[in-house]
Order: C-alpha cells, then sequence, then structure tokens
C-alpha cells in the first residue's frame, strides 16, 4: 500500500498512527514514495500546520522508502503501477486518476480507519 500525503496527515490528525500496523491481510507492508518525503520536508518548514505535517513527516518515515520517478500524483501513480499496489488517499483527484488506472483505493475514515474507498 502506497500512502499518499494527504492520508498520512489525516492519520496524525486523527491520532489513528497505528491504522498503518493493522493493514488487511492482502496489503503486506506500508510504503511511501520519495515525493511524498519531500513534500512533507516543504510543508514542515511551512508556518501554518508546522506540527502536524512534521509528526506526519516522522510518521512517513518510519515506513518502507521506495524511490519513486516523479513528482507528486504522477509518482505516485507510476510507484503502483510498478509495485502492483494500492494506494491510500483521501485526495478526490488522486482517487479518480488511480480508479481509471484500475489501482485498488483505500483512504482513512472520518473514525480514522483504513477502509477500502469507492
Amino acid at each position: 500500500m502506497i500512502v499518499d500525503t494527504n492520508a498520512l496527515v489525516y492519520l496524525v490528525e486523527k491520532k489513528a498512527f497505528n491504522q498503518l500496523k493493522v493493514l488487511t491481510p492482502d496489503i503486506r507492508e506500508a510504503i511511501v514514495t520519495k515525493s511524498v518525503i519531500m513534500e512533507l520536508e516543504g510543508l514542515t518548514r511551512s508556518i501554518s500546520g508546522k506540527n502536524k505535517f512534521g509528526l506526519s513527516l516522522s510518521l512517513a518515515k518510519t515506513l518502507t522508502l521506495y524511490n519513486s520517478k516523479g513528482e507528486g500524483d504522477d509518482a505516485i501513480i507510476s510507484s503502483a503501477r510498478e509495485l502492483g499496489g494500492c494506494v491510500l488517499t483521501n485526495d478526490k483527484a488522486l482517487k479518480s486518476r488511480l480508479r481509471d488506472c484500475g489501482i485498488p483505493v483505500y483512504s482513512v475514515s472520518k473514525g480514522g480507519r483504513i477502509i477500502s474507498s469507492r
């Protein structure tokens, strides 16, 4: 499961960090792309939301790092294709693109649980 930036931030906001450790049996590990790390590092340097982005970056650094090609959503999509994986995101535009590519999508619920996204 490749984890997007906004999913990490949402897990931090919901205090649901442990959800990445209780993935479903068909998902072996949580992966973060190099582009997500770079995005979180940039957000951590910003003035607003510094704490939640810093915590999200710390969480991201506990996951398996994948040296993705490209940036942002393109890197996530290409990484999911290369690895044959699914993606955890709450980004509506990315969800749509992933579905168009036939890539399974998961999201973080309002209660902080990881659920299959429809």
